[in-house]
């Protein structure tokens, strides 16, 4: 995303790790869901047992392993991931969707 605050994301724009810290940013109260929110992005259930600290870190781990292995991570797979019923979280894909 651009540095530019009055630009609104693209929900097509395709992320990478270097955006990590973004993506950690504008959903971070949802880091206690990061097992639910891992599995909402397809990250196998193995790599996300392997995840053993505390919520706030497993949740950057999760963002991280998601930017890394899905081969087009983008802000629309993010909102539909926490927006939908394993996640249940609307209020974050709304939140995305208007940063």
């Amino acid at each position: 995303m651009s540095e530019s605050k009055q630009e609104k994301i693209s929900l097509d724009e395709k992320l990478s790790v270097e955006n990590l810290n973004e993506v950690v940013n504008t959903i971070t109260d949802a880091h206690a869901q990061w097992y639910e929110i891992g599995v909402a992005l397809k990250i196998p259930l193995g790599t996300l047992d392997g995840f053993n600290k505390p919520p706030k870190i497993n949740f950057i781990k999760v963002m991280n392993t998601w930017l890394v292995t899905d081969p087009n991570p983008t802000w629309k797979t993010l909102v539909d991931a926490v927006s939908g019923p394993l996640v249940g979280r609307p209020d974050l894909g709304k939140k995305i969707r208007n940063a």
